[in-house]
């Protein structure tokens, strides 16, 4: 039995499984872009680190005239910081450039596995989904699935940065550090509300987007029945009222992320005010160097955009949840038509037998069903043409369909040649049977190709 891709448990485990399985698509691209986030983080680290250690040994001996020091000295500090900065460099653009090719290379493997189980499921399947939402799930569901990738190799590089800027500043000034790493229960704490009230948001928004698709392809798909009746100005409407629903609901969304994202933003400069307030009192009782505070502040400083990655990952997870669990349930859809394994080639004109055959559609809705073909005979003999005629929704297209197995009869059985339709391979079925239907569709191709 194949794996199934949808996600079990809580959010949090749901959201580690996510991770997982998206970061295994792709492991050497990724891997790649996480390695180029912990360079950044590690360089970052470094110049935090080397500022405060030139700052006690080459700044603050220098403006009070120690003759120590000299302007070797300031050269060679100043190569050590272009040297870091250099390493810094090479860090986000290995980081931003791989990681951008790896969520392109997910986005496209989600949209053929999605795409390729659609061409598997039969008719009766497509008929319980509308094609507005099938779209859906192909193009914006895969979308906000991957999305959330973007950020999180340079959120896992921040990570690794806030443990050894933590070190750092623990090894430098153990009170200085709590100070600073203080921000790290108020990610934790933000992230929980703002999970809290941003799924249910997002998960009615990406259901809207669906059926604002829906709708358009309906009124586009039914252009000429629109046009002949004169339903512009109704279905206008319609498709104005999805689309308000749809618009209604992204702002709710972005009125949460409004809240969200400054929250995220303030916390590392409010670690960096407590961290100046305390190294003050610290240096003025010598508790701790000049050059341990510079370091302390000047790290946090420069981890406020990088921790904003970590609000960004936050802020697309449920999203990304809400896209991943709607395209598992197209991924993990069941009810495949089942082949044979009768590798049949057929020689001149075939005898088809159709024998008690029913066929009944269940409405998705009620789970009412309704019977379209009860217990249907047929014999046609090789070379005869038979004329199927009767009244719309006799079951005329139904009975086509179950003649060469788009569908599966509720009972009965179709032999071809004496031989059930359902034991023949796909291979052979389509190699042998084809229908054309009335209703014309042309592909972006040449003539010859479309025939």
């Amino acid at each position: 039995m194949a794996a199934r891709s949808g996600l079990t448990g809580g959010t949090i485990r749901r959201s580690f499984q996510l991770f997982w399985r998206g970061l295994r698509a792709k492991p050497r691209l990724f891997a790649l872009g996480i390695f180029g986030s912990a360079v950044y983080g590690a360089s970052t680290v470094a110049s935090g680190w080397m500022v405060g250690r030139l700052t006690d040994e080459v700044a603050t001996p220098a403006i009070r005239g120690a003759a120590e020091v000299t302007a070797r000295h300031v050269w060679m500090a100043g190569g050590v910081l272009a040297l870091i900065a250099l390493m810094t460099a090479i860090g986000v653009v290995g980081r931003r450039a791989i990681t951008g090719a790896a969520v392109f290379h997910l986005q496209a493997h989600k949209r053929r596995e999605v795409t390729h189980q659609y061409v598997k499921l039969p008719l009766s399947w497509h008929r319980r989904h509308p094609t507005g939402q099938l779209l859906s799930n192909a193009s914006a569901d895969v979308e906000a699935a991957t999305q959330v990738f973007n950020p999180l190799p340079f959120a896992l590089g921040v990570i690794l940065m806030l443990f050894i800027a933590g070190w750092a500043m623990l090894a430098a000034d153990y009170v200085l550090g709590i100070a600073g790493m203080i921000i790290l229960p108020g990610i934790l704490v933000a992230n929980a509300i703002y999970r809290r009230y941003m799924s249910p948001l997002v998960t009615r928004a990406q259901q809207l987007r669906a059926e604002v698709a829906d709708v358009a392809h309906e009124s586009f798909d039914g252009a000429l029945v629109v046009k002949s009746l004169g339903l512009e100005n109704r279905e206008s409407d319609r498709f104005e009222k999805s689309t308000m629903r749809l618009r209604d609901a992204n702002i709710a969304v972005g009125r949460t992320r409004a809240v969200f994202d400054p929250v995220m933003d303030a916390l590392p400069t409010l670690a960096t005010l407590l961290v100046l307030a305390v190294g003050t009192v610290r240096i003025s009782i010598g508790a701790a160097a000049t050059g341990d505070v510079v370091m302390a502040s000047f790290l946090l400083t420069l981890m406020t955009h990088p921790v904003r990655s970590i609000g960004f990952v936050l802020g697309e997870l449920p999203r990304a949840l809400v896209g991943w669990e709607r395209i598992s349930r197209v991924i993990d859809a069941q009810d495949r038509l089942p082949a044979g394994t009768a590798d049949i080639t057929g020689q001149g004109p075939a005898h088809v037998t159709v024998q008690g055959l029913s066929y009944s559609h269940r409405d998705p809705a009620t789970g009412a069903e309704t019977t379209v073909l009860d217990k249907l005979d047929l014999d046609v003999t090789p070379g005869k043409t038979v004329a199927l005629v009767g009244a719309t929704g006799s079951g005329k297209s139904t009975l086509a369909n179950l003649l060469v197995r788009l569908e599966a009869p509720t009972s009965g059985d179709v032999l071809i040649d004496g031989t059930s339709l359902s034991e023949w391979s796909a291979a052979a079925r389509a190699e042998q049977i084809a229908l054309v239907s009335q209703e014309t569709f042309l592909f972006d191709d040449t003539l010859r190709g479309n025939i």
